[in-house]
């Protein structure tokens, strides 16, 4: 249907489109996790909520700046989608790599016999006694100490190793879910702007 047989109502339902789009994008980061992306106890959904929170908070500035105060032109809204954008696509290749190379399996007892895997994120180094049962046997793998280590990560990695690598996932989660919120809401703010 054409934008103009919509009439008088015309801009109200441009607005009612890019609102509805924005909104679904904000619901997308109180979703539930994925199921390749790590455990909930190594990333809390805080982080996830955080990062909704400041998403929302920025796309109202856009509303604001775009619709009422005219503070931001069509030329520099498109310059907004597309380095958001770009944003999102960035981080999302960071994170994908901290995925790959920092998520361990870790057998966990289920009951009597039986065991499950569950994941857990490691750390950007190892301890001293990871690095000489590397340095011993240079055939083995980090995941073979972490076997050999009865999956005690604490043997493996330094606290404080890990720790940065779950604000690094944190980051990178939170950039990837909000760049590519904003970028999906100045992108129909765009489209809400050229309809009549």
């Amino acid at each position: 249907m054409e934008p103009e047989s919509y009439g008088v109502l015309a801009q109200a339902v441009a607005v009612a489109g890019s609102l509805v789009s924005a909104t679904t994008a904000i619901r997308l980061t109180w979703k539930g996790r994925f199921s390749w992306e790590p455990v909930e106890e190594d990333i809390p959904k805080g982080a996830q909520k955080i990062g909704g929170l400041l998403t929302s908070v920025c796309i109202a500035l856009l509303w604001y700046s775009f619709f009422f105060i005219k503070s931001i032109t069509d030329s520099a809204m498109i310059k907004v989608a597309a380095l958001t954008g770009s944003g999102a696509f960035a981080a999302l290749v960071i994170y994908s790599i901290l995925v790959a190379v920092f998520v361990y399996d870790k057998e966990v007892v289920v009951g009597k016999n039986k065991t499950d895997k569950t994941k857990i994120i490691g750390g950007f180094w190892l301890t001293g006694i990871a690095k000489d049962a590397l340095l011993k046997n240079p055939t083995i793998t980090i995941p073979e100490v972490f076997k050999g280590a009865k999956y005690d990560p604490d043997k493996v990695w330094p606290r404080f190793s890990r720790a940065l690598t779950k604000v690094s996932f944190q980051i990178s989660y939170v950039a990837l879910v909000g760049l590519g919120t904003l970028a999906l809401s100045a992108a129909s703010l765009l489209v809400a702007s050229v309809l009549p």
